[in-house]
């Protein structure tokens, strides 16, 4: 059991490098995120969902964001 769920989404073309790159800086951002798969790879997240409330999502997505962004000002 527990109170987690399990959730990917496959940014930049599901590339390894870049997806290995974007969760280092998920990291820095305050995000802990893991990669999956192989060809394409994905960014993967198991949220506690248990003791999350719905309001605290977009602070999540927002260090997301500057995650993404950062990857991609890097090329």
């Amino acid at each position: 059991g527990g109170n987690g769920g399990m959730m990917r989404f496959t940014p930049f073309g599901g590339v390894k490098e870049k997806i290995t790159r974007l969760c280092k800086h998920l990291f820095d951002e305050g995000v802990i995120a893991f990669y999956c798969g192989h060809g394409p790879y994905h960014v993967r997240m198991l949220p506690p969902l248990g003791v999350m409330n719905e309001g605290d999502w977009p602070r999540v997505f927002a260090c997301i964001e500057k995650g993404m962004a950062r990857l991609a000002a890097e090329g």
